[in-house]
């Protein structure tokens, strides 16, 4: 199995109410510096489970895991002023191992994350080891 793991480029946030559950994209919004942006990106620390903070009671944040995680990692920030080489670089390597026969949730994985969260964080490593695990089962040869 192949596990991609984009940084930056490849976080996919996003922002769910949790009374009414409309959701908005808060990154990638590179083309759309926006308001609603800068309110909901800003976070602060937990001293206590070293966790983000939003400081916002009706929002939360999540990262995107569509399609295992490939989704984030197809396309790096939908962006005009950077060129494809970059922005479809994972697209690419994607679209070459799928020719190779690789399957997409069975020998082939991505791990969207949150840019802002520290990667020694148990909610980042509790995921990648899911992530890891869910390869190497769907992967086992009898």
């Amino acid at each position: 199995s192949v596990l991609l793991i984009p940084g930056l480029g490849g976080s996919n946030i996003k922002i769910r109410n949790r009374k009414t559950y409309e959701t908005h994209t808060i990154w990638p919004r590179v083309s759309k510096l926006d308001t609603v942006l800068l309110k909901y990106l800003k976070t602060s620390v937990d001293p206590e489970d070293q966790e983000l903070d939003m400081n916002q009671e009706d929002w939360v944040t999540f990262v995107s895991d569509d399609n295992f995680g490939l989704q984030a990692c197809d396309l790096l920030m939908p962006s005009n002023y950077l060129p494809n080489s970059i922005k479809f670089y994972f697209h690419y390597v994607i679209e070459m191992l799928k020719k190779n026969g690789y399957e997409e949730g069975k020998t082939l994985w991505g791990l969207s994350n949150d840019w802002r969260q520290n990667l020694s964080s148990p909610i980042l490593q509790h995921r990648l080891f899911h992530r890891i695990e869910d390869a190497y089962y769907s992967s086992c040869i009898d």
